[in-house]
């Protein structure tokens, strides 16, 4: 469509492999994985032996190259576009911070009877859908390890789809194991208000990853969004997020730093508070639609004056 009708692309994920390999294997673009794989990175990944060539290659030059612009939602992708092809490129892209409709809670009690979980209760939450990359089994062990699991007011849940793969039997075994599962909760799929009403009672989230795609979670801005105090890690996009609005840790952390992060947002409830409301005003003021919706018309008249001028010349 780009060849055809150029324009503005607002690239989301910087690695676009996945899509184009389904694409390609579901016959819906027969050969697209190859084309755009010889198109982006040259023959260089056609001699690669035992190695993921979705995972490790972007695929994703032709669509930046026919972009009349391109707009990201962080500095990371700018980054990775000058690692994969060069320091001059990406020079002109913007970056607009990935917006979010301004949250507002009502009734927690309410919301929590409903969900059956206790008015007392802290409930430490991690969002979206479950896999290896997002270190679900990390934060089971660190849960189950701290002095957190022996509190009856302590809930650990996992809101969004279940891993279907021996990773996920690993991490509901390893919970069903435990003397503390009645208050590990696995949600699977929820509709969009049963997320919310999660969102709504979650005092502390978790939002963890190992291997960036160049994007930008937007499970970690729901739970800023809803004034969440997060705890996250150093990984890709979430490393720019502001010290003061989440509970960093480095991107390779060890166990009992995530241990130590947990017991401190349960046990300082200053603290926690600090985050949460430093969390729920940047969101407010950086990734507001209002705020956003500026920004992309600036940027799509600047790339459309560009054009016009090329035009002219």
């Amino acid at each position: 469509m780009l060849i055809d009708v150029p324009g503005t692309v607002v690239l989301h994920d910087f690695y676009l492999s996945g899509a184009i390999n389904y694409m390609d294997a579901t016959g819906y673009d027969n050969f697209s994985f190859e084309d755009e794989l010889f198109y982006s990175h040259g023959n260089d990944p056609f001699i690669q032996d035992n190695i993921d060539l979705v995972r490790e290659y972007p695929c994703n030059r032709k669509v930046l190259d026919y972009a009349n612009g391109v707009i990201v939602h962080s500095e990371n992708s700018i980054k990775l576009a000058k690692e994969w092809y060069g320091k001059t490129y990406a020079n002109d892209w913007k970056v607009i911070p990935l917006l979010r409709k301004i949250a507002t809670v009502n009734n927690k009690d309410v919301i929590r009877q409903r969900l059956n979980i206790p008015n007392n209760a802290v409930v430490i939450a991690s969002f979206g859908i479950m896999y290896q990359t997002k270190l679900n089994l990390e934060l089971i062990k660190a849960w189950l390890d701290s002095s957190l699991s022996a509190d009856e007011n302590c809930y650990l849940i996992f809101v969004g789809g279940k891993d279907r793969s021996g990773y996920g039997y690993a991490l509901e075994q390893l919970v069903k194991s435990s003397e503390y599962s009645s208050r590990v909760i696995f949600t699977d799929w929820t509709d969009e208000q049963t997320f919310k009403d999660y969102l709504s009672i979650t005092d502390i989230g978790v939002q963890l990853r190992s291997i960036s795609r160049g994007e930008t979670s937007a499970a970690v801005l729901d739970c800023m969004n809803y004034g969440i105090a997060t705890i996250v890690n150093a990984n890709g996009s979430m490393s720019e997020l502001p010290q003061d609005s989440v509970y960093m840790l480095e991107d390779e952390f060890r166990l009992k730093d995530l241990i130590t992060a947990l017991e401190s947002l349960v046990n300082d409830e200053s603290k926690r508070k600090k985050i949460s409301s430093k969390a729920a005003l940047t969101v407010k003021k950086k990734h507001s639609p209002e705020i956003c919706a500026l920004q992309y018309v600036e940027a799509i008249e600047a790339y459309n004056k560009k054009i016009t001028i090329k035009k002219k010349a």
